[in-house]
């Protein structure tokens, strides 16, 4: 008798721990499930939010794409940012032009420039005024002194020039190299 009690309680005991097994797997997959739908009703709100707002996040990331340079190299850049500031202090008549990068303090994406020039009052305030069409040189500190003699100011205006590289800056085509010879021109035209 004992071994048939023995094989019944076996029985029920293997029952009740099937039954549990199956609730603790029930209560796992319950569990999946409530965290798939709260993540999925998660992502449809996000989605709909950047539908309902696609101009407006479009307009944001063009915005902050503007306050960053698209350069081809570091030097390409620094040379694009020379370029650009000696012309802008050509307009406004400033005198004296020197622009020099700090290499050893750059970070990342960011080089201090220190640019220096001298011109009246006047057109170095519309040169720093024009500065800020260029989002991606940041006014750090500005010294402006006043030379009475003769009746000019001299400024010295420190700059971050922050840069992306990427491939081909967008608005740029490629080069086509110049034939500058009769025989080079000659060459190109049997091409």
């Amino acid at each position: 008798m004992s071994s048939k009690m023995k094989m019944r309680w076996l029985v029920v005991g293997c029952i009740w721990a099937l039954a549990l097994v199956l609730t603790y797997w029930n209560g796992v997959k319950i569990d999946t499930v409530a965290t798939e739908r709260n993540m999925n009703e998660q992502r449809l709100r996000e989605i709909n939010f950047q539908r309902q707002n696609a101009k407006e996040l479009a307009r944001i990331s063009e915005s902050h794409e503007a306050l960053f340079l698209p350069v081809e190299s570091l030097d390409l850049g620094i040379v694009d940012v020379r370029s650009r500031l000696h012309a802008l202090a050509a307009a406004f008549d400033l005198k004296d032009v020197r622009i020099q990068t700090e290499m050893t303090q750059m970070v990342e994406d960011q080089i201090p420039c220190t640019v220096t020039a001298r011109g009246a009052l006047g057109p170095a305030v519309g040169f720093l005024t024009a500065l800020h069409k260029y989002l991606y040189l940041t006014i750090g500190r500005m010294i402006i002194t006043s030379d009475k003699g003769r009746n000019e100011i001299e400024m010295q205006v420190e700059l971050r020039f922050k840069y992306r590289i990427v491939d081909q800056p967008p608005g740029r085509s490629v080069a086509m190299p110049q034939v500058t010879t009769s025989q080079g021109a000659q060459g190109a035209e049997a091409l």
